[in-house]
């Protein structure tokens, strides 16, 4: 049942609420982006392009799900990880991570623990 009202409540923030032909709502941030997640159509965007650190809540999805993935069992918290090519260059971008990430295998719990 939560999970169909957490559906619900996602497509009403994806598609949108019934309008009146109102304005799009005024957005106090540095970029942003909205996409459709079904079919990938951009709805709002400005200064998309721009590189910025991830946002607290993205840092906080991301742990949950390590978390969650722990709990089911599907990854463990001495399973090792090599950071692919992609994020070693995201890593060494200015203004992209505060965390120096190496070319080197890290374990679950040490790539969690360099989140906080």
């Amino acid at each position: 049942m939560k999970r169909i009202l957490l559906l619900c409540l996602s497509v009403l923030l994806v598609v949108g609420f019934p309008t009146t032909g109102q304005a799009a709502p005024s957005i106090q941030a540095e970029s942003y982006i909205m996409a459709d997640a079904v079919t990938g159509k951009i709805l709002l965007q400005s200064e998309a392009d721009v590189s910025l650190p991830p946002a607290s809540m993205t840092k906080l999805m991301t742990l949950y799900l390590v978390r969650r993935q722990i709990e089911l069992k599907n990854l463990t918290w001495d399973q090792k990880i090599k950071p692919s090519a992609k994020v070693l260059k995201l890593a060494n971008t200015s203004g992209i991570a505060r965390v120096p990430v190496k070319a080197k295998t890290y374990t679950v719990r040490e790539m969690y623990n360099a989140a906080f």
